[in-house]
C-alpha cells in the first residue's frame, strides 16, 4: 500500500531529526503536518477497519499507536527547541519569584495517570479550578499540574522545568499525547473489543456492563462516530459480552424482530430489561 509506505518514510525521518543535534524544528513541523495529512487520507479506511471487530481491527490500534508515538517525538522535539530559543535563566527566573504566588483554594482533583479514556474528565476539571484563572501565575499552575499526575502521564512532562514559559509546552505536551479524537477514539473501540464477557447475570454485574458499554458508545457517537452505519457489526461485538445465559436470551429474543429494527437502542433495552427485573421498583435508566 502506497500510502503505508509514505507514512513508515515520514515516520523514519521523524525518528532520525529527533536525534539531531541541529535545530530542524521547521522541517520537523513540515514532516508532522505531512503525516497528519496522511492520516487524514485515511479517515475513510479507519472507519471501516474500526467497524470490523476482527484481528485487522487490532493490527490497526497497534499500527496507529507506532504512528502516534512518533508524533510525540515530533512533538517533544519541538517544544525543546521552541524553549531553548528563549532566554529564560535570568529574566524569567527572577520575575517569577517575584511572582505573587496566590494561594490556590482546596482542590480535590483526581489524579491522572494517562488513561487516556480518563483524559477529557480530568482536564476540564483541571481547567475550570486552575488553568482557567486568571489570578494564578503560570508557573503555581504548572507546580499544581505536576502533584496531579501519576505514572506515564507524569513521564510525559518530567523533563520540562518548572518555569512559566514552560507551563503551556506542557499542557500542549500532554493534550497532544492523551487528547487527540483519534487516540481516544482508537481507545474506546479497544476498550470495547477487549471486554471479557461477565461470568453470571448478578444485577450489580449487569448494571456495571450496562453503564460501561453505553458510556463507550456514548463518548464514541459524542466523537463524531457514526455507529449506526455499522450498527449490526458492533453489536455482535457487544453480544459477546453478555453471560452465556443472557446471550442465549439475547438471540431468542431476535427471533420475532425484522432484522432492519435491530439496532444499538434496541440491545441496550434489552440489557436494561434484564438489570430492571432484578432491582424491582427501580425506574429505567436507559
Amino acid at each position: 500500500m502506497i500510502l503505508k509506505m509514505d507514512i513508515d518514510a515520514l515516520m523514519q525521518v521523524i525518528l532520525e531529526t529527533s536525534k539531531s543535534s541541529s535545530n530542524n524544528v521547521v522541517r520537523m513541523e513540515n514532516r508532522v503536518q505531512k503525516l497528519n495529512g496522511n492520516m487524514e487520507s485515511c479517515s475513510e479506511v479507519r472507519d471501516e477497519i474500526i467497524a470490523l471487530i476482527s484481528d485487522e481491527a487490532q493490527k490497526w490500534i497497534d499500527y496507529q499507536r507506532v504512528i502516534d508515538n512518533a508524533l510525540d517525538v515530533a512533538q517533544e522535539y519541538i517544544a525543546k527547541q521552541s524553549v531553548s530559543k528563549v532566554d529564560v535563566q535570568t529574566t524569567s527566573g527572577s520575575a517569577e519569584h517575584n511572582q505573587p504566588h496566590l494561594k490556590l483554594p482546596k482542590l480535590e482533583l483526581p489524579k491522572f495517570d494517562g488513561d487516556v479514556l480518563k483524559f477529557q474528565n480530568f482536564g476540564g476539571q483541571f481547567e475550570a479550578a486552575v488553568h482557567d484563572n486568571d489570578n494564578v501565575p503560570a508557573v503555581q499552575k504548572f507546580t499544581f499540574l505536576r502533584s496531579v499526575l501519576e505514572g506515564f502521564a507524569y513521564h510525559t512532562i518530567e523533563g520540562f522545568e518548572v518555569t512559566s514559559a514552560n507551563y503551556q509546552h506542557v499542557v500542549d505536551a500532554l493534550k497532544h499525547r492523551f487528547g487527540r479524537k483519534r487516540i481516544i477514539i482508537s481507545s474506546l473501540v479497544k476498550s470495547i473489543v477487549q471486554l471479557e464477557p461477565r461470568p453470571n447475570k448478578g444485577v450489580e454485574s449487569l448494571r456495571d456492563l450496562h453503564d460501561t458499554l453505553k458510556n463507550r458508545i456514548r463518548t464514541l457517537e459524542a466523537l463524531g462516530e457514526k455507529l449506526m452505519t455499522h450498527s449490526r457489526i458492533i453489536l455482535s461485538t457487544l453480544a459477546t459480552t453478555l453471560p452465556p445465559e443472557l446471550s442465549e436470551k439475547w438471540e431468542l429474543a431476535l427471533t420475532d424482530i425484522k432484522e432492519e429494527s435491530v439496532d444499538l437502542e434496541l440491545f441496550f433495552k434489552f440489557l436494561n430489561k434484564q438489570v430492571i427485573s432484578k432491582e424491582p421498583g427501580k425506574e429505567m435508566l436507559a
